[in-house]
């Protein structure tokens, strides 16, 4: 759960040897560092997912220009077997 900076600093000012507020301080680096690493897990799989639903939309929109044409292909031939056989 991440807690909200001035809770930190609130916490950081109740320490009260300087050798209780450096490892405050260093906590304070901690609990930073700890939610940037989140959020750019979190940047990075939002990144990841908009990347595959991408690549998916494309795949369908292949998968259906591919499927026209094999239409298209398929009746052509149709086509030309009625034009030989009359």
């Amino acid at each position: 759960m991440m807690k909200h900076p001035h809770q930190v600093l609130h916490r950081l000012q109740r320490l009260h040897s300087m050798k209780l507020k450096e490892k405050g301080i260093s906590l304070f680096h901690q609990i930073i560092d700890k939610e940037y690493d989140c959020q750019m897990e979190i940047w990075y799989i939002r990144w990841l997912l908009k990347l595959y639903v991408y690549y998916f939309e494309m795949t369908l929109v292949k998968i259906a220009a591919l499927f026209k044409i094999f239409v298209l292909v398929v009746l052509a031939y149709k086509w030309m077997i009625e034009e030989w056989f009359e």
